[in-house]
């Protein structure tokens, strides 16, 4: 795995639910019902819910219905490449699969997925589609996360985290759509 990903700091434009509803209510204008909405899709992603308004004021100038389509196709594209991949290997390729797979399932389910160890491919795929980031139990706090997820007995010193709330429902919309033979 590239070494970028350990040598930086990645900082989210997530935030937590209360704080984002205050922003957006009290600071931004916002009605309770779009405010919400908006963060059943985007959770407290500062820079999709910006987008999501500035489209939606848009639109409502062009006189259109008002319409604020969650996430982005990019996300699902995402998700489709890594649901797609061949795996690592030949020798490893079904295995790699299934694992593919049940990660996916595990984020967009629970949020989280604690791993061995970062230099399985399964991961460095999610973590170069950037579907997932990488985290690690020394230096990590993630909010939304609870802290007891590091401590069940396991060996596992980092962890999988989605890399914002509409990713995690990109994938849960990509792993519930029916499955096509290509």
């Amino acid at each position: 795995m590239d070494r970028y990903y350990y040598t930086n700091v990645v900082t989210t434009g997530e935030v937590p639910p209360g704080e984002m509803y205050a922003l957006l209510v009290d600071r931004w204008g916002v009605s309770h019902d779009l405010a919400v909405a908006l963060m059943s899709i985007f959770g407290g992603h500062i820079g999709d819910i910006q987008t999501a308004l500035l489209n939606l004021e848009w639109d409502q100038r062009d006189g259109d219905t008002p319409v604020v389509i969650w996430g982005d196709a990019c996300m699902s594209s995402a998700v489709r490449k890594c649901i797609k991949w061949p795996g690592a290997s030949d020798t490893t390729a079904r295995g790699d699969k299934r694992r593919m797979r049940l990660l996916l399932t595990q984020l967009a389910e629970t949020g989280f997925v604690r791993i061995s160890h970062p230099c399985d491919p399964v991961v460095e795929k999610m973590v170069k589609e950037k579907i997932a980031g990488l985290v690690d139990i020394d230096r990590e706090v993630m909010e939304g996360v609870d802290p007891s997820v590091w401590k069940e007995e396991s060996r596992a010193w980092f962890g999988l985290v989605p890399t914002k709330h509409a990713m995690r429902l990109a994938i849960a919309q990509v792993l519930n759509e029916p499955y096509r033979r290509e």
